[in-house]
């Protein structure tokens, strides 16, 4: 009979899930930062970096006061799985959206996406 690897207890289990936890909310303001950046790069405007952030800061200032006292008489470890996996989720749809608008004038037939491209990069028509 195989034996059961231990899961980790105590300390070592939360440290571990501290680490994981510190790593993915650094990539994600990172992420979030990249884009504020480039929001100012393409447009060059204050709207679209201030939309850009109260997006980004907005919903945790407005809903960790609710959230925190909510979560204290849930389950914490089954609402961190499923916050996490909507996360995954919601992030993996806008991506899809995200792509599809961009495709979408290729996929439809306009050719007007493929020839800009060619015009910024600085090839002609005939070429």
């Amino acid at each position: 009979m195989e034996a059961i690897p231990k899961q980790p207890a105590g300390m070592r289990a939360f440290t571990i899930v501290w680490i994981g936890q510190v790593i993915s909310l650094l990539g994600t303001g990172m992420t979030s930062f990249a884009l504020i950046v480039w929001a100012w790069q393409k447009t060059g405007s204050a709207t679209a970096l201030a939309l850009m952030t109260f997006f980004y800061f907005g919903p945790p200032v407005l809903l960790s006061p609710i959230a925190g006292a909510l979560v204290d008489r849930w389950n914490r470890k089954l609402v961190m799985m499923l916050l996490m996996g909507l996360g995954r989720s919601l992030y993996v749809w806008a991506t899809a959206a995200f792509s599809a608008a961009l495709l979408l004038p290729i996929i439809n037939g306009s050719n007007q996406a493929i020839w800009q491209a060619k015009r910024e990069l600085g090839a002609t028509k005939g070429q």
